[in-house]
């Protein structure tokens, strides 16, 4: 992402450099245009990787390095237009981002360089709701800082000879690594790992330090150049979201651009020296610092990933504005400054980012100040989610035969719906829920891995539920999760029927609608307002024939089917007296849920007395 000048200032560099940006910059406004554009990224790793090596080889030669001097050097170049753009950042969410995702915007991670770190655990790099995190893009600049704390230490105090063998054979073992982890279903924390991204910068590393691309004449540099091109343009345009990355994966993109920084004397180093490039590889780093904010703010404001042509095209110009006044007026300025003036202008920075601080709270607060009933679920949201925590018991908690409730976040929505029926008809009961991927044992390994790294918390929580599932009296299952392969489908069902004794009842509960928008989101308000309303379609999920077929022939196993509920057909929704029942388009929020109870539980425990009624008899 940088684009400081070393000791022989190529432009072939910045040229490619250019490359990465706009390859980034395009995926992020369109993924379905350049779906393997997010290797802009690993470029710049490699170059990065290049770049210091050479830096640190020479002055080490020269016995010039120092560092000290290394460390501020890195810290002049990225941190004044990084910390300049966080503070505008900061400032825009006062009047944009509901205050609760103001604590999502990560801020604290972004100024200590560990973004990375929580975007690992995060929905996913490609996922619905990152395209709106405003500081998604710190994680690069977190890996990036990372490395350089690892690097000049190995540069420094290992041979060259020695240190290119130590980096091969990193290279291989991180690489195997990092593609055992992805296939395993941790993709989601291999993409953001240092680990999974040092083989990049090592690459490049490897180049720098590899002396036979300058025995090579220009026609077969020409040659190698070209391949290089051809690599990196078949990864742009044959990767994509579903790719296995990083793994394996990074070596066409990474091998590509090492031919390229080998390249420096053929017709390929000519036309990436082209003036327009070259421009545009200089102002790089700028653009990749503000081009997602701009985007990402945009489509949180608007609830959208498409923007349409207009508003894309003022983006488009307006971060091209920004980019170059922040390279010449905070890139640039920071050039040649002394410690001392770095040390004062930083001091009086956090000052004001306090000071901005308690003036976005306070902005924020007042615009966005919203019932916490109305924007999320229940106090209890995340307890025995994605984890297990010990017993949580709902409902009537004098009634010690507690019943289980399992499912994905739906079910863990279902928790309130539950809880005030038990209370007022006397049962209790359990809860472990799991995102995207139900806690159904049963499903094949296939099916997991395609919940990346929701995969984990399944695999961790089946031998619990398993035990569960065995003593419970009823087991209730929210039809959320439909895999298209039916042999998936019934295959859970058929292992809980081998476990479950005739005496026990597996109930499955209809799945409540999903919307199309996120209503508070698109109406900036999560009261109804008839100025601003957009009404939204539902979605709601059937009774598959093949599940319909295994209940008949199954004696307990039950559907209670709630999709007619008024709250879900009045007029007004996903309002209810004007005021939201969701958080986001797929869950209730706990008003919601409140009123589903209040206006469908006497159904639910109608068909739930039936169930029970029949099983006394049947004893």
């Amino acid at each position: 992402m940088l684009n400081s000048k070393p000791i022989s200032y190529r432009k072939d560099i910045q040229g490619l450099r250019a490359i990465a940006v706009l390859a980034v910059w395009i995926f992020h406004i369109d993924k379905n245009i350049l779906p393997g554009g997010f290797i802009g990224v690993d470029i710049f790793f490699v170059i990065s990787g290049y770049i210091i090596s050479l830096i640190i080889w020479k002055k080490k030669e020269n016995n010039t390095f120092s560092f000290i001097d290394f460390y501020y050097h890195r810290f002049r170049r990225i941190v004044p237009a990084y910390y300049f753009m966080l503070l505008l950042a900061f400032i825009a969410t006062a009047f944009v981002v509901f205050g609760y995702d103001i604590k999502r915007t990560l801020f604290k991670d972004a100024l200590l360089f560990i973004s990375n770190v929580y975007f690992s655990s995060f929905d996913n790099y490609f996922g619905a709701k990152s395209y709106e995190q405003i500081l998604l893009h710190t994680w690069s600049l977190s890996i990036e800082m990372q490395f350089y704390f690892i690097l000049p230490f190995c540069l420094y105090f290992i041979s060259k000879k020695r240190l290119l063998i130590c980096v091969l054979i990193l290279i291989i073992g991180l690489i195997i690594y990092s593609q055992y982890k992805i296939v395993h279903g941790d993709q989601q924390k291999m993409y953001f790992s240092l680990l999974a991204r040092i083989p990049e910068f090592l690459i490049g590393v490897l180049v720098a330090g590899w002396s036979v691309f300058k025995n090579l004449n220009k026609i077969l540099q020409s040659f190698l150049g070209f391949i290089g091109l051809i690599m990196i343009g078949l990864s742009l345009f044959v990767y994509n979201e579903s790719t296995l990355f990083p793994g394996l994966a990074v070596l066409l993109p990474c091998f590509g651009t090492a031919l390229l920084l080998g390249n420096n004397q053929g017709i390929i180093n000519t036309l990436l020296s082209n003036k327009i490039l070259v421009f545009f590889g200089d102002i790089s780093y700028s653009i990749y610092l503000w081009h997602w904010f701009l985007l990402a703010i945009v489509r949180y404001y608007l609830a959208e990933y498409h923007l349409g042509y207009s508003i894309t095209i003022l983006l488009i110009v307006l971060t091209f504005i920004i980019s170059y006044f922040s390279y010449r007026y905070v890139e640039n300025m920071f050039k040649n400054v002394s410690i001392k003036k770095i040390f004062l202008c930083f001091s009086i920075y956090f000052v004001a980012f306090l000071l901005i601080f308690v003036f976005v709270r306070r902005i924020n607060n007042y615009f966005y100040s919203f019932p916490e009933n109305l924007v999320q679920n229940n106090s209890e949201i995340l307890y025995n989610h994605n984890h297990y925590d010990g017993d949580l018991i709902l409902g009537d908690t004098l009634n010690k035969n507690p019943y289980l409730l399992i499912g994905n976040s739906k079910a863990r929505v279902m928790k309130t719906f539950l809880d005030i029926e038990g209370k007022q008809n006397h049962f209790s009961f359990r809860v472990i829920t799991n995102s995207y991927f139900p806690t159904l044992p049963g499903f094949s390994k296939k099916e997991i891995r395609k919940a990346n790294n929701f995969g984990k918390s399944y695999e961790m929580l089946i031998p619990i539920v398993d035990s569960l599932v065995k003593i419970s009296p009823v087991i209730f299952y929210v039809l959320n999760y439909i895999p298209e392969d039916k042999i998936e489908l019934i295959k859970p069902f058929n292992y809980v029927a081998s476990q479950i004794s005739d005496k026990q009842d597996f109930i499955i509960i209809s799945d409540f609608p999903s919307l199309d928008v996120d209503p508070i989101r698109k109406n900036r308000s999560v009261f109804h307002s008839k100025s601003r309303f957009i009404k939204t379609d539902k979605k709601q999920l059937k009774l598959p024939v093949e599940l319909n077929e295994f209940i008949k022939n199954h004696s307990n196993f039950h559907y209670i089917d709630l999709s007619d509920s008024y709250v879900f057909n009045n007029n007004q929704f996903p309002y209810f007296n004007d005021t939201i029942m969701y958080y986001d388009k797929a869950h209730l929020n706990t008003y919601g849920a409140t009123k589903y109870a209040k206006f469908s539980g006497q159904k639910f425990m109608i068909n739930f007395n039936k169930i029970r009624n029949k099983v006394l008899v049947n004893k």
